[in-house]
């Protein structure tokens, strides 16, 4: 009886330490865990704190977009009224040229015929 009860005692300390053993074993996979986790999680923390600010910079990327769209609008009604005003004033520069270069034109020729009627005038009496 005593030889079994030693053999038990003997058999529950071994169960004890390997017990111990497993114990420290998982008391470090859980310490490893736990620095995994909180590593993770600061990851994470990071990872949002960079979505963040993306969203930002997404923000202001698209306000500067509106704002920019809008002066291109602007700009482009501003130069449809310029262009107009240019071609408005370039018609009138024309109009004033043709009317000039005829008025030119007609007081020339007008000139050089009386100068052929001078000249056939005067021809006969000379001969």
């Amino acid at each position: 009886l005593g030889a079994g009860i030693q053999g038990r005692v003997d058999e529950l300390d071994r169960t004890l330490r390997d017990g111990e053993s497993a114990g420290a074993d998982r008391a470090a996979a859980v310490a490893t865990a736990q620095r995994e986790l909180e590593e993770a999680e600061e990851a994470e923390k990071r990872a949002r704190d960079e979505v963040a600010a993306a969203k930002a910079e997404q923000k202001d990327a698209i306000d500067a977009t509106s704002t920019a769209n809008t002066e291109l609008v602007n700009c482009t009604a501003e130069n449809a009224t310029v262009l107009s005003a240019k071609e408005e004033k370039a018609m009138a520069v024309d109009n004033f040229t043709n009317y000039n270069l005829a008025a030119f034109r007609m007081l020339r020729d007008g000139q050089a015929e009386e100068d052929a009627d001078a000249k056939k005038e005067a021809a006969p009496a000379d001969a």
